[in-house]
């Protein structure tokens, strides 16, 4: 019978719910009965609704393990802590006639953001720390299953919490289901504004955000206006829950946003509002002999920037990510994150630990080809100092990316990390590098730098603003000298 159910709602408390399921299965055990492979869900000693099989007595079948359970697991996320199914469960777990406990894990959302009766349980908070997740998930099966023996003493049968005997093999020792588990919740992806506000695309995915100002044919500016204080004011109103959801970042990139389109609203009032008619040029464009329509462009152009980097197509690895990219100055972005991680890196390369307590393994295989700046500084700062992994070659085929990456843009925003690419090749040793294939793609950076400083309609090359410090192409004549 089953005794534990674990409540779920929405994506990211699935991924954690099936992620603990797993991990209970290994390490709690029943002495007293193996179910067979056939068996039915509600035969299993934990269950989901993810188990149940599809058909017309679902719900049926899904009340059947609600009436049995003794204990159950919520999985609360910021966008499942108000969904109704969640406190549907919840609610028909606690029967007047059965003392239920209810044990709450909270990953991402401070307990002060649970809302409704869940907020009156204790709850587990999961941190994004292998370490912290298998303390405070151990202490949550403590209390689970002491809770579930009190109500099997007479049948003799108890649930063990405690992780199997580590092997001195190395294959089973990699395999613990611990570090399996804490491996498995870090990588649940964190949450994104999407998932917390859902009107959040829709407010920016129309005309006011959307259209040049040059191409508006009808001229409705009030109605511009409007749109931009409707964004306005519903960001307004869902700011306190994505502070309490959020990281750090995305909250700052949130906070910058919302002040764009308050900015954006004042420049069509202070431009626009009063009667005016603006002429066409040939192209149909409107004229703006007076730059009214440029000042609100500026603005619509940030404001569609902030709100792609927020919308979350390919989430960051590192939440600095966000911050990096609201740091408009170079000098702002190398004081306050790369000169910490980098001194961080360094104390740590003395000692007897892995670079990876800084970032781990998967992650720097994801920043690596990450479209987020700062995510790929992280994977070229580690590769500089590590001594295995990442590899040369994982180093050299991140220089070429970078370079591609730049090569497809008529002018590049920052050669940063086509910089710091180098510079890692070069603490690494040049020397590695295929010599033929490695002066190819210095002599096709040489060749991007001055096409891009060529002023138009000139075969000669100018003194431009691309590499103005020539510090990139230093660090290419090096290099040459090198192999």
């Amino acid at each position: 019978m089953s005794e534990i159910f674990i409540s779920w709602s929405k994506d990211r408390s699935l991924l954690f719910a099936k992620a603990l399921r797993q991990l209970m299965a290994k390490v709690l055990h029943d002495p007293g009965y193996t179910p067979s492979p056939s068996a039915r869900p509600s035969d299993h000693l934990i269950s989901l609704s993810e188990d149940l099989p599809k058909g017309g007595n679902w719900f049926q079948n899904l009340a059947g393990l609600l009436e049995n359970a003794r204990a159950g697991i919520i999985c609360v996320t910021p966008e499942n802590r108000s969904s109704p199914w969640l406190l549907f469960e919840a609610g028909a777990l606690i029967r007047c006639d059965v003392e239920v406990a209810l044990f709450p894990v909270l990953l991402d959302l401070p307990p002060a953001a649970v809302e409704g009766p869940l907020a009156l349980v204790q709850g587990t908070v999961i941190e994004r720390d292998p370490a912290a997740i298998k303390r405070e998930t151990r202490q949550l099966l403590s209390r689970v299953t002491d809770h579930v023996n009190s109500f099997r003493q007479q049948d003799k049968i108890f649930l063990n919490s405690a992780a199997p005997e580590r092997s001195t093999d190395a294959d089973s020792a990699a395999a613990d289901p611990w570090d399996v588990f804490a491996t498995q919740v870090v990588q649940i992806q964190p949450a994104a504004v999407v998932s917390i506000f859902d009107r959040f695309p829709q407010l920016f995915e129309r005309k006011t955000f959307q259209e040049p100002f040059s191409d508006c044919a009808d001229q409705r500016w009030l109605d511009r206006y409007a749109g931009a204080r409707i964004a306005r004011d519903e960001m307004e109103r869902y700011k306190e829950r994505i502070r309490a959801a959020l990281p750090t970042g995305a909250q700052l990139a949130y906070d910058r946003l919302s002040a764009a389109v308050d900015s954006y609203a004042m420049a069509i009032a202070g431009q626009l509002l009063d009667e005016r008619e603006f002429g066409r040029e040939q192209d149909g464009r409107l004229t703006d002999a007076e730059g009214r329509l440029a000042v609100c462009e500026r603005r619509r152009k940030a404001i569609l920037s902030a709100y792609m980097r927020l919308r979350d197509p390919v989430p960051p690895v590192f939440d600095d990510a966000r911050i990096f990219e609201e740091l408009s100055d170079l000098e702002e972005r190398k004081i306050r994150l790369i000169h910490p991680l980098e001194q961080r890196l360094d104390s740590q390369s003395g000692e007897a630990t892995s670079a990876a307590a800084v970032a781990q393994d998967w992650q720097l295989r994801r920043a690596a080809t990450s479209p987020w700046l700062y995510d790929r500084l992280v994977f070229y700062l580690h590769a500089a100092r590590a001594k295995e992994h990442p590899t040369f070659q994982d180093l050299f085929e991140g220089l070429e990316r970078e370079l591609s990456l730049l090569e497809a843009r008529d002018e590049p925003a920052t050669l940063v990390g086509l910089y710091y690419a180098l510079e890692a090749i070069e603490k690494r040793g040049a020397g590695q590098a295929e010599r033929t294939r490695f002066h190819e793609l210095l002599d096709r950076i040489e060749a991007r730098i001055e096409d891009w400083n060529r002023p138009p309609e000139s075969t000669h090359p100018a003194r431009g603003g691309i590499d103005a410090n020539r510090k990139v192409r230093r660090m290419v004549e090096r290099l040459r000298g090198v192999q």
